[in-house]
């Protein structure tokens, strides 16, 4: 029987190998990987308004899909505009016309972004997004 105190070499499928990149990332225990919190972890809990996301240029928002559509020049390029109360955003994906089918017009949706450093004012572009709904 296992605890919360328990070497993490003792569980099933935890090799040398494994063992090896567990303690290099200080997790020895078994309470120690309860506990780890991934290196990219973006907490979603927060939702904010797209005024405040423009401004801190990553967050959840809840937003109305206002339009969206599926240009082809080389890349397959996806434009998909948002609105809430505070304002809107034209998010822009590059090869991901699936989304055309995902998004539907008026459906009102959680998203979830991390804008890259260097973007635009008007128009974002979005390198990983996740549909919260």
């Amino acid at each position: 029987m296992f605890n919360k105190d328990t070497d993490i070499c003792q569980l099933k499928g935890v090799g040398t190998k494994s063992e090896y990149f567990y303690r290099k990332l200080g997790i020895n225990t078994v309470r120690n990987l309860l506990s780890h919190i991934p290196f990219r972890y973006q907490d979603s809990s927060n939702i904010i308004s797209i005024n405040v996301f423009k401004e801190l240029k990553e967050g959840t928002f809840l937003g109305e899909i206002e339009e969206v559509k599926t240009t082809y020049f080389r890349k397959k390029i996806t434009t998909v505009k948002v609105k809430d109360d505070s304002g809107s955003v034209r998010l822009v994906f590059f090869n991901q016309a699936y989304l055309q089918k995902t998004f539907k017009k008026m459906m009102s949706t959680f998203l979830m972004q991390k804008l890259p450093r260097k973007t635009e004012e008007k128009i974002f572009t979005i390198q990983n997004t996740r549909n919260l709904s």
